[in-house]
């Protein structure tokens, strides 16, 4: 066959066609996001927020199982800083798929205060403030861009850019399947000259424990 195509001038392009591929950007897209869907606990992952006019730090993780209504569910904890010290969140959400918008269950222990559980009503307000989303935005309405090597705080990384659009604004996110949430940088521009937000990642692990302690009981 190969004698009978090299009589042709385009005999190269077409065998060339003809040969394997190699997986494609979205394949490889669905491999990095195969972690993100489903977190395991004791996952860390922390960050440097940067907007427009200040900055700060803040850490996610995964530190402990639960359920609701027969479905597994993970503890998700926030760490943010405040002037007067780190504020502590804890927030119930599915864990397969992993959805960091539906919380369940809340607690709060503001710096120099015991914890306190969020009442229902307060809930909704938690979903339009949840954090771990690009990544999930990334994966599950993004397009892949390809394999790139980014140098991070956390150090140098093989990461698969990707980029989205949503609500008037546009990310470009860079996952790695080897951190937690799979986030390692992103920046969201909104629809204003200055309106960015860029997340940067100074650090992660997997030996994440409860900073406050978790609420005993089943939930319904």
């Amino acid at each position: 066959m190969k004698a009978f195509f090299a009589r042709f001038r385009w005999a190269p392009a077409l065998m060339a066609a003809l040969a394997p591929v190699a997986p494609t950007h979205a394949q490889a897209l669905a491999d990095v996001c195969r972690p993100v869907e489903e977190p395991v606990v004791g996952g860390w992952a922390r960050y440097r927020l940067r907007g427009a006019a200040d900055s700060t730090e803040m850490r996610l993780a995964l530190v402990g199982g639960g359920a609701w209504g027969g479905a597994p569910h993970v503890w998700q904890e926030s760490l943010v800083p405040t002037p007067a010290g780190e504020t502590v969140i804890q927030s119930l959400v599915p864990a397969n798929p992993y959805d960091p918008t539906t919380v369940r269950r809340a607690i709060i222990r503001a710096p120099g205060q015991a914890p306190v559980e969020v009442p229902a009503s307060a809930l909704a307000a938690m979903k339009q403030r949840a954090q771990g989303t690009a990544s999930l935005d990334a994966c599950r309405t993004g397009q892949a861009i390809g394999w790139e090597t980014i140098d991070v705080p956390a150090g140098r990384l093989r990461a698969m850019h990707v980029q989205y659009s949503r609500e008037g604004r546009t990310a470009d996110v860079w996952l790695a399947p080897a951190v937690p949430f799979a986030l390692v940088r992103s920046i969201v521009t909104g629809p204003g000259a200055t309106d960015l937000v860029e997340l940067v990642l100074i650090g992660h692990g997997r030996n994440a424990v409860p900073t406050v302690p978790l609420p005993p009981g089943s939930p319904p």
